[in-house]
């Protein structure tokens, strides 16, 4: 197998703007219920934004695509981390996170306790 190329890991300023406006974990361990839930873009398990940056890149460096999505070459996806999605593209040796939001699984919560 040839060696794998590292990939470049850019953030827009839309993503990093998300990234400040997320409300993160206190030092407690904090329990998804139904009250904190009410509070919309709140984390589980990151303390700050930078901790929340570096395992979006961790788990893009790792390149999670599928065999077929790397050989169709540049394409977009998105992958859960917490409570959020972040949605990325690859063109080339360029990952860009595009946007970070709300996980689908969190929304279907919140319409369900009247949120």
């Amino acid at each position: 197998n040839p060696p794998i190329k590292p990939l470049a890991i850019r953030f827009t300023d839309n993503a990093l703007s998300i990234l400040t406006q997320l409300k993160y974990a206190s030092d407690e361990n904090i329990v998804l219920s139904k009250r904190s839930l009410r509070k919309r873009n709140c984390l589980r398990f990151f303390r700050s934004p930078e901790e929340l940056k570096q395992s979006i890149s961790d788990i893009v460096c790792a390149d999670p695509r599928s065999v077929f999505r790397k050989k169709q070459g540049d394409t977009a996806f998105s992958f859960p981390v917490d409570s959020v999605d972040i949605k990325v593209e690859v063109r080339g040796d360029v990952v860009t996170v595009l946007e970070i939001c709300q996980s689908e699984y969190v929304r279907g919560l919140l319409k369900r306790v009247g949120s």
